[in-house]
């Protein structure tokens, strides 16, 4: 989510700096996006969304887990009554699942990843569009994130702004 956040505080940089004017009287905004945006009900929303879909990937995961882990205890009390070829091709089948449930695991990681960039994707453009609504209504030439300020001398922290607009 955090990379979602900066390349989108980024583009709104950018977005922003491209629209400056080469006037020497640039009204200049800051505030903390990445706050901002946390806190944000579209963003708790979508948050929301992903942790329940994480959550049903995850259990998938784990049922299946513990599958394999039953099959292993079940083999495992019936070794002695196994012959080698039998014990060797139970445990060629205890690794080829394994292996699938790795398989699994990282294909569950991937669609999380897609899910989280298809979900947050929305409430990212919404922020910035606000953001760039607030600079457009207040006579913002630029806005700056201020994590990446070391000094705000004649600069206005729009926080509130931002946060009007988006009924926070």
């Amino acid at each position: 989510m955090k990379l979602f956040i900066k390349w989108g505080v980024m583009l709104l940089a950018l977005v922003c700096f491209a629209t400056t004017t080469a006037d020497a009287q640039q009204k200049i905004g800051h505030m903390n996006s990445q706050a901002v945006f946390a806190q944000s009900p579209d963003a708790k929303s979508a948050q929301s969304q992903l942790e329940t879909y994480s959550k049903q990937l995850n259990d998938k995961y784990m049922a299946m887990e513990k599958a394999l882990q039953t099959k292993v205890q079940t083999i495992q009390q019936s070794i002695n009554t196994l012959t080698p070829n039998q014990v060797k091709e139970k445990e060629e089948e205890i690794q080829k699942e394994a292996m699938e449930l790795e398989k699994t695991r990282q294909e569950y990681e991937v669609e999380i990843l897609k899910k989280e960039q298809e979900i947050m994707q929305p409430a990212i453009d919404k922020f910035a569009s606000t953001i760039e609504a607030v600079a457009k209504e207040n006579g913002y030439t630029l806005v700056i994130d201020s994590s990446a300020l070391l000094h705000a001398g004649n600069t206005d922290d729009i926080t509130s702004l931002v946060k009007a607009k988006l009924g926070m």
